[in-house]
């Protein structure tokens, strides 16, 4: 067991302020006195909720279980709260974690992709695309569960590396969260901070997905558990914080209530209190605002971990993936920072509100999000790795018709998802990415970087509106 230190969340009285924090991607190894550790680490961490992911359900053989998903009821400790959660789908096509999962509608076997799992060991052919694929569809296990008020989360989305001396491309790689986004079938969230705290590849294509005019909340976590080797894979070291309301009642429906509006903040260290105010009141990370012209402020309250030597390096607002302003405070070591900007905006637009502990980034080239990424794919360089102390919010959106905050879904039901699988073109696409293919154009991207172009957006939307036209 790790034994526990001084955590770097305590300093602020979260609760009181409506943040609470946790981690729904965590794999804690069952066993006597399992939960109660984890309580313990929790409360001295500062953590307000977990949702539990295998191997609590699947003691022994994750991949062939027949046993559904269950959980003993949580420790006993001042406001901690864990409830039954899940990484599953595990398929080539990508993984999802859950919140406010009630109960997996299928024994776990069903979600693994156990035919890929087999030749990522032992490769039996050069074309993975040839491998059979046995599991449960990803769209029908994301709609059984979106039913029961379960709340969807895409990891690790550019993740992946290769085995047996690089003749074997394994991929965790998001492959269906452009088709996801696309649908309109669920709250789109997906993780932005994991493995490391300042993951350019990760944020380099949630902007993407943001300038096209889609609402996309952000999410942390570790995928490590409390005695994890390395820090940054133990719970609570990557986070995130779901705005509940000052004092609220934490619950797994409050939980995913302010998930699924975007109320979300991601952190390693420091914490971004930042609303949009006017004559209508106070708007939290999610909020959907007119895009009229009307004077608002951006109102910002910028804490530094409590660690020794830490501090509020840089502060930066981006507004539609660029950056719109940016205060470098690296000489005047605060500990806290405030601040109040205009805004008065009549585009559609979103913003995002970034911190930087005293460290900084890796480099000042990586305030510009979308270049940075491609010149670390263009070198396989990644200078952006770590631990770091990075926080950002959720965006806040600007849109000419609030009741239509995103475009028209092109996956409206369950019959449009099995053509789209089902179409060439679509699934060329995404063998493209999930089998690696798109690396002959980047021969030098290192594992976890994935260019923007690989997940053929663009090209995808332009099918599936090509589809839906044919069927009309």
């Amino acid at each position: 067991m790790i034994p526990m230190q001084h955590s770097q969340y305590a300093h602020h009285n979260m609760a009181r302020a409506g943040w609470f924090s946790g981690d729904g991607h965590q794999h804690i190894q069952p066993g006597p006195g399992a939960l109660e550790r984890t309580a313990a680490w929790c409360g001295e961490q500062a953590l307000h909720w977990l949702f539990v992911c295998q191997p609590w359900f699947a003691k022994r053989d994750w991949y062939g279980t027949d046993a559904k998903a269950g959980m003993p009821a949580p420790a006993a400790h001042a406001g901690f709260n864990a409830w039954l959660g899940a990484e599953a789908p595990k398929t080539r096509y990508g993984h999802t974690w859950w919140v406010n999962l009630r109960a997996l509608h299928r024994p776990f076997r069903h979600y693994t992709d156990r035919t890929m799992e087999r030749h990522y060991v032992s490769p039996v052919t050069g074309n993975p695309a040839e491998i059979p694929y046995e599991s449960v569809p990803m769209h029908v296990a994301w709609a059984e569960h979106l039913a029961d008020g379960a709340v969807p989360v895409h990891p690790h989305p550019t993740s992946w590396w290769t085995a047996h001396e690089g003749r074997t491309f394994v991929t965790n790689i998001s492959a269906l969260l452009p088709l996801y986004v696309l649908s309109g079938m669920g709250p789109a969230v997906m993780v932005v901070m994991g493995y490391d705290a300042d993951h350019v590849f990760y944020q380099d294509l949630w902007f993407n997905l943001l300038n096209r005019g889609y609402r996309v909340t952000a999410a942390a976590e570790t995928d490590g558990a409390v005695d994890s080797a390395r820090p940054r894979f133990r719970i609570g070291a990557f986070r995130t914080y779901a705005y509940l309301g000052p004092d609220a009642r934490v619950t797994a429906d409050a939980v995913a209530c302010a998930i699924r509006q975007g109320r979300t903040i991601v952190s390693s260290g420091p914490f971004i209190d930042a609303r949009i105010v006017d004559g209508a009141g106070s708007h939290r990370p999610g909020s959907v605002l007119q895009a009229d012209g009307r004077a608002r402020r951006l109102e910002l309250s910028i804490h530094a971990a409590p660690l020794p030597g830490e501090a509020v390096s840089h502060v930066l607002v981006y507004r539609n993936g660029s950056l719109f302003r940016h205060r470098n405070l690296t000489d005047a070591r605060h500990a806290r920072w405030t601040e109040s900007i205009d805004l008065a905006e009549r585009d559609e637009a979103w913003y995002i509100v970034k911190c930087y502990g005293a460290a900084g980034p890796s480099s000042d080239a990586a305030f510009d999000v979308r270049r940075f990424a491609q010149a670390c794919i263009a070198s396989g360089e990644t200078p952006y790795a770590g631990d770091g102390q990075v926080a950002m919010t959720s965006p806040f959106y600007f849109r000419g018709d609030t009741s239509r905050p995103d475009p028209p879904p092109l996956l409206p039901t369950a019959a449009a998802w099995e053509r789209a699988m089902g179409d060439g073109v679509v699934r060329g696409l995404t063998e493209r990415l999930w089998t690696g293919a798109w690396r002959a154009e980047h021969p030098a991207a290192a594992p976890g970087q994935v260019p923007w172009e690989a997940f053929a957006f663009d090209a995808l939307a332009a099918r599936l509106k090509e589809l839906k036209t044919r069927r009309a």
